[in-house]
């Protein structure tokens, strides 16, 4: 929410120079401007492994900070968003779940793109 953009913010002016990151990140209005999404801009190279584990180290120290906050990551990456999230977050997952099978119940539009399987077989 729009309430907490400052502290996002300075979230990510914080710890992105912790991890060797310049403080890139994207504010977005949504809902026709009654809310927002905000998102640390990360620029690495995927085949650096010291950057690539820099970017993990990032992610998993962002993302415990954004969910004691009380903000979910809308793109859970696997290994890292998806399992904090949904674990913390059990009532949202279980929305998700139910939603994602009204709307596919195959499993068939992008499949894995939010990384649901870590706490129940989907499909």
């Amino acid at each position: 929410p729009w309430k907490d953009t400052a502290e996002f913010c300075h979230i990510c002016e914080e710890q992105m120079p912790k991890f060797g990151f310049d403080p890139i990140y994207w504010i977005a209005s949504i809902k026709n401007g009654r809310d927002c999404i905000g998102m640390p801009i990360v620029c690495y190279s995927a085949q650096d492994q010291e950057s690539v584990k820099a970017v993990n180290e990032f992610d998993r120290k962002t993302a415990q900070i954004f969910l004691d906050h009380g903000w979910l990551n809308y793109r859970p990456r696997k290994f890292t968003h998806a399992p904090m999230m949904y674990e913390r977050a059990q009532d949202y997952y279980n929305m998700l779940v139910k939603f994602k099978k009204l709307l596919d119940p195959h499993g068939i539009m992008h499949p894995g793109s939010l990384n649901m399987n870590f706490l129940e077989e989907y499909p």
